[in-house]
């Protein structure tokens, strides 16, 4: 399959996941989403994963004829693989590098990955949203999408209005085998449930969650893991009792973690742009 069977594909939006992107894709499709889907995919698939990953290298080739700087372009900016990076293991970050550079991972790879990149900890039950993003991306582009960062486990306000982040009427579960597009759904929606902000750390963790998104590949964990070292036992101790209020999941200090890392400089009194590699 080619570009030329996909006219419809429509160019993803800033801070759009490949989920949504496909969503907004199906509207001017005007068909069924299950023959929408076998139209993209030629075979069924869980369509879930595209709410934090971009689209697979096979997939774009069948698709475009430009997929290698497509690949580049919804790996860095339309999923969280520079969210997870600096955090990873040295064998995620590889199989990650590998990706950017235009390879198709092997099924296993993807699964592994996949689990690596999970969110394990502080789990949205359903797709989030921001009023006055919605009220924005209408006036701007005609029509409302996903935002990526909304999706993340730390972001309680939005990171462009400060404003609380709104819960919709969409489990995360049901986007599994179904593209349910925002505007469709924020049209209807009548009630707005809030998320309520829980750690005086919270707004910072979502303006850190927002630039980690794009700028997670500048990042040096190990600065962090070699700062947190030098920390006395008292200090470690009140770091964990201000992890502990934020999530009371937290029993002991993670570096695989994301929300952990960014947690852990805003406690120790700094913020993830000063970790950046030299």
């Amino acid at each position: 399959m080619n570009s030329c069977h996909i006219a419809c594909f429509t160019p993803p939006l800033p801070d759009e996941s490949c989920y949504s992107v496909l969503c907004r894709c199906l509207v001017r499709e005007s068909v069924s989403s299950f023959r929408f889907e076998l139209q993209m995919f030629n075979r069924q698939r869980d369509l879930s994963r595209l709410l934090y990953q971009p689209f697979r290298f096979e997939d774009l080739s069948r698709w475009f004829d430009d997929a290698e700087s497509r690949q580049r372009e919804y790996l860095d900016l339309h999923s969280v693989l520079q969210y997870r990076y600096p955090v990873l293991a040295e064998s995620a970050r590889r199989l990650i590098r590998y990706w950017r550079d235009c390879h198709c991972l092997a099924v296993g790879e993807l699964k592994y990955l996949t689990r690596a990149i999970g969110f394990s900890h502080l789990p949205k039950q359903k797709l989030c949203y921001c009023n006055d993003c919605v009220d924005n991306d209408r006036k701007t582009y005609g029509e409302t999408y996903w935002h990526l960062s909304h999706q993340l486990p730390a972001v309680v306000f939005c990171p462009i209005h400060e404003t609380p982040i709104a819960v919709s009427d969409v489990p995360i579960s049901s986007t599994r085998y179904e593209l349910i597009p925002a505007e469709y759904i924020l049209r209807k929606q009548a009630q707005k449930e809030v998320l309520c902000s829980q750690s005086p750390y919270d707004m910072n963790l979502s303006h850190d969650s927002m630039w980690m998104l794009y700028h997670g590949f500048e990042m040096d964990a190990v600065k962090l893991v070699m700062l947190m070292s030098t920390l006395g036992e008292n200090d470690l101790t009140k770091v964990l009792k201000e992890m502990q209020r934020y999530s009371n999941s937290i029993s002991a200090l993670e570096y695989s973690n994301t929300e952990h890392f960014i947690l852990l400089c805003r406690i120790i009194g700094i913020s993830p742009q000063s970790l950046v590699a030299n």
